[in-house]
């Protein structure tokens, strides 16, 4: 069949049929599939999001999400094709008719498949060459098929909740992408995906014992998770550990403030999360950059395992270069 070019798939039998076939090429298709995942489960909070791939559908395999971020000062996109089945220059052709963007100027790419940006190095698009880039982190996809660890425990002083609207400015302030989102889309993505608050009690709250095991059996964690009620909750409990989802299914920004750190908070929080997410049938996933050994050795004690080679980067057309950028990069 010809391809004749691309098209945006809005309905939910249609992404959810390119959803079951991104499945035959993960874990290398995991960055759009998390995406579309993540707009059919929560598609009313799901930040401006536009799903293009090929037409007439099933036609080839690529499939293009953009923005991949909401910050407007640099093009986004991220980008997938089966490098065995596809030839770039045809791909080429396919991205040069993507609306909106402008391939003369800067665009990054949000988490791509590695062999899918070495596949664009050199490449023509739109008729302009394709070849310097920034790399901001490059490392490897680790994801989870089951919970391999126990019930998570914490003990008397600590209890789990989700994130909120109270939660974004500390949450945000310790998350290494933050340029990325612009506030408004951060706290969406913080309130409305699945995530993990521990928080501490305060003196003046009345102790109550914590119990997580039934939340955590029946798969409701996260839903409306509250192991204190909201009108018994103190606002000065604090917020110690965290984890959350973003827009393309994967989760990060893990932090445990220092003073409560080496008591386990950060593997109770991603443990959880995880778990919640493979009862609701998506798949838990961490994009790890390949410096972060910390981080890697964390993830693999509780049974992650690597699953393919990622990078996050932009690329500079032949005559541009990063002072052609509108932010500034970290």
């Amino acid at each position: 069949m010809l391809v004749k070019g691309v098209r945006q798939v809005r309905k939910e039998g249609e992404l959810r049929d390119l959803m079951t076939k991104l499945k035959r090429y993960l874990p290398q298709s995991i960055s759009v599939h998390g995406t579309i995942d993540m707009l059919l489960h929560y598609g009313p909070s799901m930040p401006h999001t536009t799903i293009l791939a090929a037409d007439p559908p099933g036609s080839c395999s690529l499939v293009v999400v953009t923005p991949a971020f909401s910050y407007k000062g640099i093009q986004s996109m991220t980008v997938f094709w089966s490098v065995e089945e596809e030839r770039s220059e045809d791909m080429a052709k396919l991205l040069g008719m993507i609306p909106g963007l402008d391939w003369s100027r800067p665009v990054s790419l949000y988490a791509c498949c590695i062999d899918v940006i070495t596949e664009m190095d050199g490449l023509v698009i739109a008729g302009v060459k394709q070849e310097r880039q920034h790399t901001f982190s490059n490392g490897h996809f680790y994801t989870l098929d089951k919970c391999q660890l126990k019930t998570p425990k914490l003990n008397g002083d600590f209890y789990i909740s989700s994130l909120g609207p109270a939660d974004m400015e500390i949450v945000r302030s310790f998350w290494r992408y933050s340029f990325s989102e612009t506030r408004e889309v951060h706290l969406k993505m913080i309130t409305s995906f699945p995530s993990v608050a521990i928080r501490m009690k305060s003196n003046s709250l009345k102790a109550k014992k914590t119990d997580v095991q039934n939340e955590w059996d029946n798969g409701s964690m996260n839903e409306k998770h509250k192991d204190i009620p909201e009108e018994e909750r103190n606002d000065e409990d604090t917020l110690v550990s965290w984890i959350h989802s973003y827009k393309n299914g994967g989760i990060g920004n893990t932090f445990t403030v220092k003073e409560q750190r080496r008591r386990g908070l950060a593997k109770v929080a991603t443990q959880t999360l995880a778990h919640h997410l493979l009862q609701k049938g998506h798949i838990p996933v961490v994009a790890i950059d390949s410096s972060n050994t910390t981080s890697i050795d964390f993830h693999k004690s509780m049974g992650f395992k690597r699953s393919g080679a990622v990078e996050y980067a932009i690329r500079f057309p032949e005559g541009t270069s990063l002072k052609d950028l509108e932010f500034e990069l970290p």
